[in-house]
This record gives C-alpha cells, sequence and structure tokens, in this order.
C-alpha cells in the first residue's frame, strides 16, 4: 500500500454528511487526547494532515484522509470531561451512526495508553467492536515514556486483558521515535486490499476515456505480483477492459458482473472477481455498485 499519497478529504459533524463508503475504510478510534493524529501523522509520514492539539476534545468530527487504496477515519475521542453533555451526546450519535451504517471496513484501530490500564470509556469501545463483530486491533501508544521492566509490565497486562478475545493484535506504537509504525503499516497491509495497475503503459486513442479506445501497450505481471502477496486468494478486476485483460493473463473464463471465476497458481486455487468500475461515468448506481461489492467483501472473508 502507498502511504504517501495522501490528502484530507472531508470532516463530517453530522450522520447525514457522512460521505458514501465507496472504497476501504481504516477507523482510528481511542481515548481523547490518547495520540490518534499523531499516530495517523506518523503512518503516512506528515507533520500535521491530522491536527495535534495539547487541548483533549478538539476533534468534534469524523474526520476522513483518502489514500490511493483506502480512507483512514479518524472519530472523535471519547471520554473528555470538561465537554457538555450535549456535545458528549452529539459525538456518541454521530460514532453510532457512523458504525450503523453498511460500510466498508476491513479494520478499527483502537488505541489505548500503555501507561494506564483502559478507562472505563476504552472497554465500553472495544466491547462494542467485539460484540459488533468488527474486527479490529490494539495499538498502545506513549510506549517511548515507560522504561524497559514498566514497558514489559504493561505489555504483559494488556496480554492479560486481551487474551479472551481471539485475533487481536496488539501493537506498542511511539509517534515521537516511529517505534511500531512498520508493524501497523503491515497489519493494514494485511487487512486492507493490495491495489494494483491493470497495465504500466497505456495509449488513450482519440483522447476519448472509454475502454474501446485504451490501449494496453504494457500489462502488469499479475503472476509475479501473487509471488509477493503469498496470503491472496481473489483477484478482483475493476471494468470490462481490465476482466478482459487478467482474464488472457490467467487463463480464466471472464465472470459476469459481479460474479466470480476461479484459477490455479502454483497449485493453489484462486478467486477471479469482475467488478463494476468505480467511475462515474461507468452506467451503474452506486447503490447497486455497493451491493457488488458488499457480496464480494463477504465471499473474500474481508467484512
Amino acid at each position: 500500500m502507498n502511504f504517501n499519497e495522501v490528502a484530507f478529504e472531508f470532516a463530517a459533524g453530522r450522520v447525514d454528511q457522512l460521505p458514501e463508503s465507496d472504497m476501504p475504510e481504516i477507523v482510528f478510534s481511542g481515548h481523547s487526547n490518547v495520540g490518534k493524529s499523531s499516530l495517523i501523522n506518523k503512518l503516512v509520514q506528515r507533520k500535521a494532515l491530522a491536527r495535534v492539539s495539547a487541548q483533549p476534545g478538539k476533534t468534534a468530527t469524523i474526520n476522513f484522509y483518502k489514500l490511493k487504496e483506502f480512507r483512514m477515519v479518524d472519530l472523535p475521542g471519547y471520554g473528555y470531561a470538561k465537554v457538555s453533555k450535549a456535545e458528549k451526546d452529539r459525538w456518541a450519535k454521530l460514532v453510532e451512526g457512523y458504525f450503523a451504517q453498511d460500510r466498508q471496513r476491513p479494520l478499527v484501530i483502537q488505541i489505548l495508553d500503555l501507561r494506564h490500564p483502559p478507562t472505563d470509556d476504552d472497554l465500553h469501545m472495544i466491547d462494542f467492536l467485539y460484540r459488533g463483530g468488527f474486527n479490529f486491533a490494539a495499538v498502545l501508544t506513549k510506549s517511548d515514556k515507560l522504561k524497559k521492566t514498566a514497558f514489559e509490565k504493561q505489555i504483559e497486562y494488556y496480554k492479560d486483558i486481551f487474551s479472551t478475545i481471539e485475533h487481536v493484535p496488539l501493537i506498542p506504537f511511539s509517534a515521537q521515535t516511529g517505534f511500531g509504525n512498520d508493524e501497523i503499516r503491515k497489519l493494514l497491509t494485511q487487512k486492507g486490499i493490495a491495489i494494483y495497475d491493470t497495465a504500466t503503459e497505456v495509449n488513450r486513442l482519440n483522447n476519448n476515456a472509454s475502454d474501446k479506445f485504451l490501449e494496453i501497450k504494457t500489462p502488469t505481471n499479475i503472476f509475479s505480483l501473487l509471488k509477493h502477496i503469498p496470503q491472496c486468494s481473489a483477484v478482483c478486476a475493476t471494468g470490462g477492459k481490465a476482466a478482459e485483460e487478467l482474464s488472457s493473463q490467467l487463463g480464466a473464463e471472464v465472470p459476469k458482473t459481479g460474479e466470480c471465476t476461479r484459477f490455479e497458481n502454483d497449485c493453489r486455487e484462486y478467486l477471479f472477481y469482475k467488478m463494476p468500475s468505480s467511475s462515474r461515468a461507468y452506467p451503474m448506481s452506486i447503490e447497486r455498485k455497493a451491493e457488488f461489492y458488499h457480496k464480494m467483501f463477504l465471499e473474500t472473508g474481508i467484512l
């Protein structure tokens, strides 16, 4: 995944302002002032993409940051005592409304302060994620603030807390030193979707954006890519031209839109999906496209 091409996209203060779910979203949740913004900035190597404040409770909206393959979603920090009850209720309604929507959420990053036990609000959020069936990982921030003995003690403490929940990665992290940054990136790559162009060199004929006028000069070698993604179990093409090109390489039948066929490589069987293009020019409603993608995400185990 490319973490460098990123930009602030949108801030939603109400549920009806939430943008459409048209790509995977990695969600960042945590107590106010736990270091969500610092974590996001470190992941994308930016100093101030996500605004960092010394005053807790400053993130009052759900902030969306768009990368090439996915979005990062920064939720309002919970648990700040000096915020009015009305404002707390608004935040709760906003976050609950976000999670109630049928969105592409392969992973939630639950952020906790390694130096301290989880708060009641932290435990409530963890319980919500667990009971809701969301895939989540725990990132333990401020790890540079602890000496070796205290660090090891707190790691064991948190391992014990999460011992009853299967498959929840625990990753200690420091925004100051970058400790844990590579592990988090690796986790996002594993839980997200590897996206590549069908070709590295193309010609657009007659200055027309239609696939009918697209000439593929140098196609991407899909089998070479698969060698670098050992956990891959499915290949997805978006649009007819991409599906035709991949089909010719894979030796697989071109599936109908929203469906899949199968192919083999190195004694392994893969699914091969043809999905509608995300382009607005593609003649299909966004609702219908979302249905196809949701079905594919369920069948491949992403959701």
